[in-house]
């Protein structure tokens, strides 16, 4: 199975792909939006976890979940990361741009593994 890990933070990519790659994911990843696209275009994922907040002015990680849900024939579910406490009515724009939920840093690798799980066994995806 192959995520695509998209964050700026180098300490929460390390978490992350170590973490992931241990459970036995194909992890790979971007610091920019732009950069996600791309390797999207080049890899099919069966999960993403996407950083809102993004180095790239031109694009935040909303706009990449927005593109890859216009864009891409795979459907794959969507996980956003944030490390702001947001209110419901703040989560929407994500949700409404196709994302399936949120995680919020910090976070413990047991609350990603446990998300991607509840997410894999919703969209009926086989390891």
């Amino acid at each position: 199975m192959r995520i695509l890990v998209v964050d700026d933070d180098p300490a929460i990519v390390e978490i992350l792909v170590v973490g992931l790659q241990r459970d036995g994911y194909e992890v790979r990843t971007a610091t920019t939006g732009i950069a996600a696209l791309h390797l999207a275009q080049e890899v099919v994922f069966d999960l993403a976890i996407i950083d809102i907040r993004l180095p790239d002015t031109r694009m935040d990680g909303i706009d990449v979940v927005r593109y890859l849900r216009q864009v891409q024939s795979h459907q794959f579910p969507i996980v956003l990361l944030t490390a702001h406490v947001v209110a419901d009515a703040e989560m929407k724009p994500g949700l409404d741009a196709g994302a399936n939920t949120y995680l919020f840093k910090p976070f413990r690798l047991a609350e990603v593994r446990a998300c991607i799980h509840s997410l894999i066994a919703d969209a009926n995806i086989h390891l």
